[in-house]
């Protein structure tokens, strides 16, 4: 459809066989529609000559090579189906009909063609019992010349290496057209022209024993090229230390499954196994391997270290003789003492080392300053107001520049920015003129021409009566009046013949009352956005008082701490904990606190405690080690462990993993400084009005990387203040319907279990495994993990004293 017409064409094609050798004249074709006639001119085809077997052309022998050789016969070491000339045509090569056993045969097929066949070929690949076969790569296309003629060629490569001696066969290849729809519907099988299969001759190929006598080494290897490298690392060592020995032999022999590259090591010297790679790849044309070996060489005595040379035996095809491909090592300088038998247990290898038990990670030391209960600024009042302060500050100025733009067109506003520029210059005018009625109506055309600028009325509005309204609704009346009285006056020293005031003194008057109203004017259109801005400004400026008083709570809390930690390296895990609870109280909301008091419980057999304090301690510090280690090692003693956490899918727990490398306080420090950048570069593109290509990559890229920190911030924030979760801190609780003793028990659950918390009544509360797996339990048999609940004084230190049942 063009232009709101529609036209339709139809194509027909006619595949036509010349047999006569003179000119052919095609005739018109003549189309018939809607009572109009249309006809194409005669064609008019020269015809040279038959070509193929017999003066048949090509689409009647059919491309096909007799069995017994006949016309075309294929030279020695290649069979094909047709000739060069032939439209399409077949053949299969090899490079080699003589070889040695074990020698590699390139055999490639290929398929010729300088017409496009009415249906797809299909290729059956020759047989080669015999033979192991590597395919050289994927199928190569190109174009060549054959007798005069350019073809495409789709061509087909295969190493070949013969597994014994004797004649071997190579069976033919085939390229096939089958039938289709077309050639149903079209034609019929008597008239149909061309070949339905194309097929080689086989190929016969004479594989030789190895010559002999052959050497003893000999590995069975048959090239005509093969490399043999070897190097050793460092060159010098102490007793006991590693040596790595690395061979690599390449060459064009059939390497794969290859083991004789050996490695002997010397006298007084461990080896181990460090790995062994087969690779393949296409060199010269041929097929190519390459084995590369490592070993670790662990001298037990000192001095020099010789290891014998790398040596492989292997025949030369070319040559026709075995040659010997060798690689040499130099020696390696051994320092140290001699180690004798003991390094037989040395414990070098990884195997060799093992854990005799699992432990608690030890205590850490007590950071210089201690972090304190709401401390925290992510999540914050001021955070939120930063976090959101940029997206208002970016809206402002998008709505800025809009206004900017749009003054740039408004006359009106133009007008408005001007008025008092323009009086300024007409009163300037008037001090300087001599003529008193001349200055007087420089004067009124000054405060006429700023009030209808300001008012945006048009010109030759200004009276009295619109420079007393605009100065009412600006806020300042009795400027209006002062400048309507100047107006009257001007107007009946003008038309009345009124003596004048001097304009000394009427121009700097009528001067600062207009200054007056603009003043005003500016502050009406921009200060409240001011006011808002000056607002946020003085409440961050305000934010973060208190940290004074604090400093002497820190001070007392980092000593308790320090003495938990000598506690607790003495054995006294009781006066640990005490201490460690007692720092709590101060309103010590820190990991290293939490961690101590963590392996404190655990050493006082209190896993339910243990659990509870390293839960505070990973939330304030996600991506410590030890804390999860601990946790991890004291979860797997509780008599629930199959009711623990449950492993995540492998995506979901890389997610986790990657959340875990920062607290929420890192992550929302970051997503403020990634949304203020994303805010500033968007503001910048938005003045620069230029939004190239590479521009707005940018600018998306940093907002999702904006949002991917946003969606971690999320997840933190669920997982530390999102959710509420308590640890069982009661050797059996049992598990209620309902908030009493009355009601009967659901299920029982042990030390150390971490629940969901739900609500909670008259000391019961409800906690949940997830499922139908929920139920009361009494708040003693619980322990909240809320990083900002601090147990009481009384708490602090009546607790590890404390035996029974509950804590």
């Amino acid at each position: 459809m063009v232009n709101g017409k529609t036209s339709a064409t139809e194509s027909r094609t006619w595949y036509l066989t010349l047999t006569a050798d003179d000119k052919v004249t095609v005739p018109p074709v003549l189309v018939r529609a809607g009572g109009h006639a249309c006809r194409t001119d005669p064609l008019i085809i020269t015809v040279t000559g038959a070509k193929g077997s017999g003066g048949l052309p090509p689409a009647v022998t059919g491309n096909r090579q007799p069995r017994n050789g006949g016309v075309g016969a294929a030279p020695s070491g290649s069979a094909q189906g047709g000739k060069p000339g032939d439209d399409i045509f077949v053949t299969l090569e090899a490079d080699h009909t003589e070889a040695w056993v074990g020698q590699q045969i390139i055999l490639t097929f290929r398929y010729c063609r300088r017409v496009r066949p009415w249906n797809n070929a299909e290729y059956t690949p020759p047989r080669t019992e015999g033979f192991w076969r590597e395919d050289l790569g994927p199928e190569r296309r190109y174009r060549r010349v054959y007798a005069g003629y350019t073809y495409d060629v789709n061509e087909m490569r295969y190493a070949l290496f013969p597994t014994q001696a004797g004649d071997l066969v190579i069976e033919p290849a085939e390229v096939s057209f089958p039938p289709d729809a077309f050639d149903r519907f079209f034609g019929s099988r008597t008239r149909r022209r061309g070949p339905r299969v194309l097929r080689t001759d086989s190929l016969r190929v004479h594989v030789r024993e190895m010559p002999a006598p052959r050497p003893d080494r000999f590995s069975g290897l048959v090239a005509t090229s093969l490399q043999l490298r070897a190097k050793v690392s460092p060159d010098s060592v102490a007793t006991g230390e590693p040596v790595t020995l690395k061979a690599v032999l390449t060459g064009d022999a059939f390497l794969k499954g290859f083991e004789g590259l050996e490695v002997t090591p010397p006298q007084g010297v461990r080896m181990h196994d460090a790995g062994r790679t087969f690779d393949t790849g296409i060199a010269n044309g041929r097929l190519a391997g390459k084995i590369t070996l490592e070993k670790i060489l662990v001298p037990r005595t000192p001095g020099p270290m010789r290891t014998p040379p790398l040596e492989v035996v292997w025949f030369d095809a070319d040559a026709g003789r075995y040659r010997t491909a060798r690689a040499e090592l130099p020696p390696v300088t051994v320092g140290g003492v001699d180690l004798g038998a003991q390094a037989e247990d040395s414990g070098f290898l990884r195997a060799g080392l093992q854990r005799m038990g699992e432990d608690l990670a030890f205590i850490h030391p007590a950071p210089r300053r201690l972090r304190r209960v709401g401390q925290g600024f992510s999540g914050s009042a001021a955070w939120w107001v930063l976090l959101t302060l940029p997206v208002l500050l970016l809206v402002s100025w998008k709505v800025f520049l809009d206004r900017r733009a749009a003054a740039g067109r408004d006359v009106t506003g133009r007008r408005r920015r001007g008025a008092l520029r323009d009086a300024g210059r007409l009163l300037d005018e008037a001090r300087a003129e001599a003529d008193l009625q001349e200055a007087c109506t420089l004067v009124s055309r000054a405060v006429r021409g700023f009030a209808e600028d300001l008012a945006g009325v048009p010109a030759g509005q200004g009276d009295p009566a619109l420079v007393r309204d605009l100065a009412g609704q600006l806020g300042h009346p009795e400027a209006g009046e002062a400048l309507a009285a100047i107006l009257t006056h001007c107007d009946d020293v003008r038309f009345g013949g009124t003596e004048a005031r001097p304009v000394a003194e009427m121009a700097p008057e009528a001067r600062r009352h207009l200054e007056e109203l603009f003043r005003a004017h500016k502050r009406g259109a921009g200060g409240r956005a001011a006011r808002v801005l000056t607002m946020l400004l003085v409440a961050l400026a305000c934010w973060g008082g208190g940290e004074g008083a604090a400093s002497a709570v820190t001070s007392s809390a980092e000593q308790l701490v320090a003495e938990g930690n000598q506690a607790y390296t003495a054995g006294d895990f009781d006066q640990a904990a005490r201490k460690y609870q007692a720092a709590r109280t101060l309103g010590i909301d820190d990991p290293v606190l939490h961690y101590n008091l963590g392996n404190a419980q655990a050493r006082r057999g209190r896993l339910g405690l243990a659990v509870a304090s390293y839960l505070r301690a990973r939330r304030l510090d996600p991506g410590d080690r030890d804390i999860r280690r601990n946790l991890a090692f004291v979860r797997s003693s509780i008599r629930d462990i199959e009711l623990g956490d449950q492993g995540l899918p492998l995506f979901i727990k890389q997610l986790a993993d990657l959340v875990d490398l920062m607290d929420l306080e890192e992550w929302g420090r970051l997503l403020l400084a990634l949304v203020w950048l994303s805010c500033v570069g968007a503001g910048w593109l938005l003045y620069l009005d230029d939004w190239t290509a590479a521009r707005r990559r940018a600018l998306v890229g940093l907002v999702a990387v904006t949002l991917l920190a946003a969606a971690a911030t999320g997840w933190r924030w669920y997982l530390d203040r999102g959710r509420s979760l308590g640890v069982i801190v009661a050797d059996t609780a049992e598990v209620r319907s309902g908030p009493a003793e009355s009601f009967p028990v659901l299920f029982e659950v042990h030390d150390g279990l971490t629940v969901n918390l739900r609500e909670g009544a008259g000391g019961w509360r409800r906690i949940s495994l997830g499922g139908d797996w929920t139920g009361w339990v009494p708040d003693t048999d619980l322990e909240p993990v809320d990083r900002y609940a601090a147990p009481t004084a009384q708490q602090a230190v009546a607790e590890p004293g404390q035996e029974g049942s509950g804590r």
